[in-house]
């Protein structure tokens, strides 16, 4: 398959917001449920890009994943603020999300109130580094492999259903396991069940 990439992309110095009516984005705070489904569109959709920036973004109350990258290579996202979405339940929804996305970088951000910061179907070669975070990070399955998570500084609220790392398990119904190489701190994560607030910090 010929690939043409969009390159040269940059977004950056803005906020967006998706408004649902009257409804606060409050009423959404660690409910994992799809609570206004005719708002699910995502913040920002990479599809097909080659070194895209994203950078001082402030996403706030997005309808579906707050950022999307599919199919995409060598993407930073830098120095963003990740609070809120509507819909964060079955079906996927709610992530920030890396699929299918090679050598990438995700450092210097804040995220707060969505359902998985999620690595799934083969993303590889990917760094996340330098975030503070309310929500896991999900090796969410598909062959994802190579990944490197470094200084997360995890306060996970006792609500929140997953660990702080969660890995797919071999018999799980939504995705194959994930591949080999993704570290966390310099260590494999473990399928096992993990603490839910733990620091990573340097």
């Amino acid at each position: 398959m010929l690939v043409k990439p969009v390159r040269g992309l940059r977004l950056a110095d803005f906020s967006i917001e998706q408004r649902a009516g009257e409804r606060d984005i409050a009423s959404a705070t660690l409910r994992y449920e799809n609570l206004a489904p005719e708002f699910a569109v995502d913040a920002i959709s990479l599809m097909w890009t080659q070194g895209a920036v994203i950078e001082n973004v402030a996403i706030r109350a997005a309808g579906r994943h707050p950022i999307s990258i599919e199919q995409s290579h060598g993407f930073t996202v830098r120095n963003c603020f990740i609070d809120g979405a509507w819909n964060k339940g079955e079906g996927g929804n709610g992530y920030l999300r890396i699929a299918r996305s090679h050598h990438g970088v995700v450092e210097g951000c804040t995220v707060r109130n969505i359902r998985h910061i999620a690595l799934q179907w083969s993303a590889a070669h990917n760094q996340l580094r330098n975030i503070d975070s309310t929500v896991d990070v999900n090796f969410h399955g598909g062959f994802s492999h190579h990944n490197r998570v470094d200084d997360v500084r995890f306060a996970l609220p006792p609500q929140h259903p997953w660990p702080a790392v969660y890995v797919t398990p071999n018999d799980a119904r939504w995705a194959p396991p994930d591949g080999p190489g993704n570290t966390v701190s310099g260590r494999a994560p473990s399928t096992a069940p993990a603490v839910r607030a733990v620091s990573l910090a340097r």
